[in-house]
């Protein structure tokens, strides 16, 4: 706390220096991204403070719910470093290039998904699923039918702004935004509330909490995967500046020798030329080499998240 300021002003200077030639450096990002995130502790610590009193006093075994406290520490930290990052002249706009318009409606849906997180999450720990049963669990029911229709009401129109705002900017160099990701959680919130609402009225409810855990899981890589591309496309967009920018320097050097001879002047324009042509076809091959990497990463990691479901599902198709 009594050193937010000088941090603000470390955060203030390293976004100054943000896609400058000679300033700029490979560290800046994740200094920024460290700083974002200590500015997030002193209301997590508050908050953990608060829930262990509370859990000191109203619950006969305190200990029990320790995890659960610990765990909520830790979405505290999460959620309140991804709405950090997308506020106005934050990581997201600064570092990443996002435009201040979707960012600011993302943060919308980043808020109001934090309640539908905490309204799924903590329906299982207050309505005492373990001594009551899922079947007696009606609070728990309503609940989860409750924060689906959030989902589906009101995160998703929110998220199809965000993705219109995000898609009509393109990249620095003219380029279209990729909205491959957005589109395909476009179709899990609409199709996934539905089929859980159905579940839960149906009456299998601890199928329909077995899948939410799932897909808050996949939520959250999905958040850190995007944020994580991210960081990979600067630290690929620094290293290829700054190759252009050395490439150039010799390609000065060379003509300042050779200022003399003109047809040799004519020959060396013509392959710079080809320089140029050859670096920019080499920087948009790497970038899609580290974007197939990326999504082959993902899609790894979904499905070691998913794999039980497969699992359970060939062992029914067996049966």
């Amino acid at each position: 706390l009594w050193k937010k300021d000088q941090i603000k002003a470390r955060l203030a200077v390293i976004a100054g220096q943000v896609n400058t030639l000679k300033n700029d450096s490979h560290w800046h990002t994740p200094e920024a991204m460290f700083w974002t995130i200590v500015l997030t502790l002193p209301s997590a610590i508050s908050f953990l403070m608060v829930t262990t009193i509370v859990s000191l006093l109203f619950f006969a075994a305190p200990f029990d719910v320790s995890g659960w406290v610990a765990e909520a520490f830790g979405y505290w930290v999460f959620f309140a470093t991804i709405l950090a990052l997308l506020r106005p002249n934050g990581l997201a706009y600064r570092h990443f290039g996002m435009p201040q318009a979707s960012n600011e409606i993302f943060q919308r849906i980043i808020k109001q998904s934090v309640w539908i997180v905490v309204l799924l999450w903590v329906s299982s720990i207050f309505t005492q699923i373990e001594s009551i049963g899922f079947t007696n669990d009606v609070i728990g029911q309503v609940m989860t039918i409750v924060a689906l229709a959030l989902c589906l009401f009101a995160v998703r129109p929110l998220l199809d702004r965000g993705i219109r705002e995000y898609e009509n900017t393109r990249n620095e160099d003219g380029s279209k935004r990729s909205v491959s990701l957005f589109n395909l959680l476009r179709l899990v919130l609409f199709i996934a509330p539905i089929s859980l609402i159905a579940l839960v009225v149906l009456g299998y409810y601890y199928t329909a909490v077995y899948l939410i855990d799932h897909i808050i899981t996949s939520y959250l890589i999905a958040l850190v995967w995007v944020f994580g591309r991210y960081f990979v496309y600067r630290s690929l967009t620094i290293s290829s500046r700054r190759m252009a920018y050395r490439r150039l320097q010799k390609k000065r050097e060379k003509l300042r020798e050779q200022a003399q001879e003109q047809e040799q002047g004519k020959e060396e324009s013509k392959d710079k030329a080809e320089d140029i042509i050859k670096i920019s076809t080499v920087n948009e091959q790497i970038f899609r080499m580290a974007d197939l990497i990326a999504w082959v990463v993902l899609f790894g990691i979904l499905y070691a998240i998913w794999s039980d479901l497969v699992s359970i599902a060939s062992y029914l198709n067996d049966v």
